[in-house]
């Protein structure tokens, strides 16, 4: 059991309502995720900021995340976690000029 219950839902509605922004790694299994997907749409419809990360070598943004991360910038940071080092400046960067 977590701080918030044992419902997911609310976790993660908690997170998402308090958070300055929210960085997606997004990746096929990500798209795929009804709780990614829900997590996402409510954070686009309050408005928060969100920092999309590609953590997928062949990734390309289809459906319902697709039409979320429209035409947004994107950190690429690829799934081998040796190049994670040189991605995350990159998404701090991104967060601070929120």
């Amino acid at each position: 059991m977590n701080d918030m219950g044992d419902n997911v839902n609310d976790s993660m509605a908690y997170a998402v309502e308090n958070a300055r922004c929210v960085v997606s790694l997004v990746t096929d299994k990500y798209k795929e995720s009804a709780n990614c997907r829900k997590e996402l749409e409510m954070a686009d419809s309050l408005k928060k900021p969100i920092v999309f990360v590609v953590a997928q070598s062949d990734f390309a943004a289809q459906g319902w995340l697709r039409l979320l991360m429209g035409a947004a910038l994107y950190v690429y940071a690829g799934e081998d976690e040796a190049k994670w080092p040189g991605a995350l400046p990159e998404i701090v960067k991104r967060v601070e000029k929120l």
